[in-house]
């Protein structure tokens, strides 16, 4: 080959490279479509409950209170309900492990009711599932055992911690 090929060669070469870099590195069009969809949560992390004190807010208007027992669940739950009548309850269940899913039942029981006002009300169970999103705020459905269903939210109170490496 003469000098001159070999010349010719390298800066076709380097031409060649240059092109593939910058086509790997150049932003794509503003308009693009993510090829799949973002995950809701990362999945290299176990969600713990940061918060002690949580309030669900349900759709019907009530306001759960949830003093959580660990960062992972259990505890109380307790609210005003109609007519006076407050209710408390232990939390059964919390964070499903090595998801970002809530599952948790609280049953209820009368703490208090107006004075002289006749039998109590039937006392509620309510089973809560739900998901924790990557705003670290949750949301879901409740179901009571009467069957009736409700739309609820929690506040930013969970925290993503990075998963140990698989040993």
């Amino acid at each position: 080959m003469s000098p001159m090929s070999l010349k010719t060669v390298a800066v076709r070469s380097f031409a060649a490279a240059f092109v593939s870099a910058a086509s790997l590195t150049a932003a794509g069009p503003a308009h693009a479509d993510p090829v799949a969809p973002f995950p809701l949560a990362p999945n290299d992390c176990d969600w713990i409950i940061f918060n002690t004190d949580d309030v669900i807010q349900q759709d019907n208007g009530l306001q759960v209170h949830v003093s959580w027992a660990g960062m992972d669940g259990g505890g109380t739950g307790s609210y005003r309900g109609a007519q006076g009548y407050d209710w408390s309850g232990p939390v059964d269940g919390g964070i499903v492990k090595g998801t970002n899913n809530l599952d948790f039942t609280i049953a209820f029981h009368e703490q208090a009711g107006p004075y002289n006002q006749g039998p109590s009300p039937h006392a509620p169970t309510n089973h809560y599932t739900g998901t924790i999103d990557n705003e670290t705020s949750a949301h879901g459905t409740t179901v009571n055992d009467s069957g009736v269903s409700n739309a609820w939210t929690m506040a930013g109170d969970f925290r993503c911690i990075a998963r140990a490496p698989a040993s």
